[in-house]
């Protein structure tokens, strides 16, 4: 998702080893003064392959709000680099390195911790979230924390890789109000060979939020994708349309940034999600090939917060 696909970091010259290991791992910028560098392990990539890796850890500093993040991977084969929220009773140990758990082919539910907002294209290699002054969003001491690197490996060597996010930090008592991100995600879909394909399902907000950013993300095969306010006397309009869908958009989604009061969801409104793809190829398509998923920001709220559709059209928060 993410899902909102984070931007390639710095390049250096790759190295091969005496094994004919491909070396793509990086030096990457510091953090800012006032902030926080979480960096992955080093770790390798079969030739060929499309890879999810999730890294586990935990925040043990001082309670603050973060304002800026600037998630780094090797360019040319990285999809995603997210810092997601891992609950207090997950099973997956601080330190551990995995293949990022997929429940019924479909996204892990961690909800990122931070997201995009704010941010422009031409932006998008110096941060991924530049909050408006007086909002930022908390990040207390003792959170968990995973880090979910996405990679594709189209070549016949194996890549060795390692991932970075920097955060930006402001003092607790100097946030008026708390945004959190939230993900919309399809779940369990299927793009049919051959066919045109649609998906649709509807989050409810369960309370008054204020949407700062919106961004939706599907992969090669995607052709539209919108999202519909529908407010609680039945009404409806647009909120996030990208048609044509490009295939440059994989790696860096249309964001909407909104104006402070623009998009104002009362509690029973619901953002629809519908995607749709052309799947001209002879195989059936599932996730990770394919994707159908919202990420944004939104305050007052101070956890992150996931929906996925759980059953035919509706959507469950997790």
């Amino acid at each position: 998702m993410l899902v909102a696909c984070s931007p390639d970091g710095p390049t250096k010259e790759a190295s091969t080893t005496a094994t004919d290991v491909l070396d793509l791992t990086q030096e990457w910028d510091d953090p800012p003064p006032f902030g926080l560098q979480i960096r992955s392990p080093e770790f390798e990539i079969p030739p060929n392959s499309e890879v999810l890796k999730c890294f586990f850890g935990r925040y043990e500093g001082a309670d603050v709000g973060v304002i800026y993040m600037q998630p780094q991977q090797a360019t040319g084969i990285a999809h995603h680099n997210q810092l997601k929220e891992v609950p207090q009773d997950d099973p997956h140990q601080d330190g551990e390195l995995i293949d990022c758990p997929q429940p019924e082919g479909s996204m892990a539910p961690y909800a990122p911790l931070f997201e995009g907002v704010g941010i422009t294209a031409d932006e998008v290699d110096e941060n991924w979230l530049r909050m408006p002054e007086g909002i930022a969003v908390q990040l207390r001491g003792g959170q968990r924390w995973v880090m979910d690197m996405h990679f594709l490996n189209t070549t016949d060597q194996t890549v060795r890789v390692n991932d970075v996010v920097n955060l930006g930090f402001v003092e607790w008592d100097e946030v008026e109000h708390w945004a959190s991100s939230f993900q919309l995600d399809a779940g369990d879909f299927v793009v049919t060979a051959g066919t045109t394909s649609v998906q649709e399902f509807a989050c409810t907000w369960e309370t008054d939020v204020t949407l700062l950013s919106l961004l939706g993300h599907m992969h090669l095969n995607g052709h539209r994708y919108s999202i519909t306010w529908q407010h609680g006397d039945g009404s409806q309009e647009s909120v996030y349309e990208v048609y044509p869908w490009l295939p440059e958009y994989r790696d860096y989604p249309v964001m909407y940034n909104f104006a402070d009061g623009d998009v104002v969801m009362r509690a029973g409104d619901s953002f629809i999600t519908r995607c749709e793809w052309n799947n001209t190829t002879s195989e059936d398509m599932q996730f990770p090939t394919e994707m159908c998923t919202s990420v944004g920001v939104v305050y007052p709220s101070e956890e992150p917060l996931f929906c996925v559709e759980s059953q035919s059209g509706i959507g469950s928060w997790q």
